[in-house]
């Protein structure tokens, strides 16, 4: 891989890092006691132990309920994310809890943009905030935009995996679907933004092609 190549790639993966948030630290936001708002987008139920745990979401954030609804704390999304909006999926799982956010933008007659991925493995104390998913384009030699490729953000390799077809903004890439694999990986998938998945343990997501059109391997 050439070295212009591996700073753009290195730049990439430095403005897709995560972020946790500590809410039990004292200068950060609480959860809150109740539901906030009315309105309910997304429920499901997970368990701790053998007690189950009602989780929820709606447009100021997760709603997290341990006696079967009859009270509710709300995570305000401002609170595990850098830019408040609302919640557009949740999963649950033994331990991981994912959701998936969605923000406003300025652009007119756009109804918004992906705010990112965020996740828990402790019941909410701790969250990780993922920024929205998406594919990254590399210059060629010539400069010339025309000579552009598409790769993953996430690929760290010595071989970049090149996207046939790329998804290189957030706006109007937003996930509308999560699933859990057992508590190492989360799936997502997203208008405009394709369909993926993300490693706990590599810290990387991967792009899972569902056309006849698979990506293929970029040579060095």
């Amino acid at each position: 891989m050439t070295a212009r190549l591996m700073l753009l790639l290195a730049l990439a993966l430095t403005a897709s890092a995560q972020h946790t948030f500590d809410l039990a630290g004292a200068d950060d936001p609480q959860p809150v006691d109740g539901m906030v708002s009315n309105s309910v987008t997304q429920l499901e139920v997970g368990w701790v132990g053998s007690n189950p745990v009602v989780w929820g979401s709606n447009s100021f954030g997760v709603l997290h309920s341990t006696d079967l609804g009859q009270t509710f704390q709300t995570y305000e999304s401002v609170a595990i994310m850098p830019q408040e909006g609302g919640v557009s999926g949740l999963a649950v799982g033994d331990q991981l809890v994912a959701i998936a956010t969605v923000i406003d933008t300025s652009i007119a007659g756009v109804q918004g943009a992906g705010g990112g991925i965020a996740y828990t493995l402790d019941q909410g104390s701790n969250w990780t905030w993922l920024p929205q998913p998406m594919d990254c384009y590399v210059e060629g030699a010539s400069n010339n935009p025309a000579d552009r490729i598409a790769v993953s953000c996430y690929d760290s390799s010595d071989t970049l995996e090149y996207i046939g077809t790329p998804t290189t903004t957030t706006v109007q890439n937003i996930t509308y679907e999560l699933s859990v694999e057992g508590d190492s990986a989360i799936w997502a998938a997203s208008f405009a933004g394709g369909f993926r998945r993300y490693s706990l343990a590599t810290g990387q997501w991967r792009n899972h092609v569902v056309d006849t059109t698979p990506s293929t391997r970029w040579p060095t």
